[in-house]
């Protein structure tokens, strides 16, 4: 699923960065990261004839994707899981039938890092994106944010400022 600009309609000229959520049926793993790694080469052959460099960080919990011509392009696909906002099992607890996490199991915190942009993203569409004078300013400011080092604070405050002047309306 798209997030961040890509999401909510905001990419400005010169962005090359964009971000993908790859939800996982259950907690993604390092082993996990490293199968997709090694076959979507593969399958992005069978889709276009494009050429792609693939590589994981377990760090990030992602995996990135740069393309190999100009201009270099950048999608970073962070996995996550709707699971893992559920605590971690204890050594040697077995209450519910729940079953400890794999070892390998990627940083918990980018997981949800990752979650929370995706309900940043629906929010965004449900509430922001019906209001075309409201898309068009928050370009107009990230333009700004980008060419003008006086407004490059500006953006955290901006989105909080705007979010809440949109649920009072």
């Amino acid at each position: 699923m798209r997030v961040g600009v890509l999401a909510k309609g905001l990419l400005l000229r010169g962005d090359k960065n964009v971000n993908l959520v790859l939800l996982c049926s259950e907690k993604p793993t390092q082993s996990l990261l490293t199968r997709i790694v090694e076959h979507l080469p593969k399958q992005l052959t069978v889709v276009t004839q494009d050429k792609y460099e693939v590589s994981s960080s377990a760090e990030e919990a992602a995996i990135i994707l740069m393309s190999g011509t100009e201009p270099k392009m950048q999608v970073t696909i962070t996995l996550t899981s709707p699971v893992i906002r559920e605590e971690s099992v204890r050594e040697g607890d077995v209450t519910s039938g729940m079953v400890k996490d794999p070892a390998d199991v990627l940083d918990r915190q980018k997981c949800l890092d990752a979650l929370a942009a995706l309900r940043h993203a629906k929010w965004f569409q449900a509430r922001a994106n019906g209001l075309q004078s409201c898309v068009i300013i928050i370009r107009i400011l990230r333009d700004l944010c980008q060419r003008v080092p006086t407004w490059s604070p500006f953006p955290g405050w901006v989105s909080i400022s705007l979010r809440r002047q949109i649920e009072w309306e």
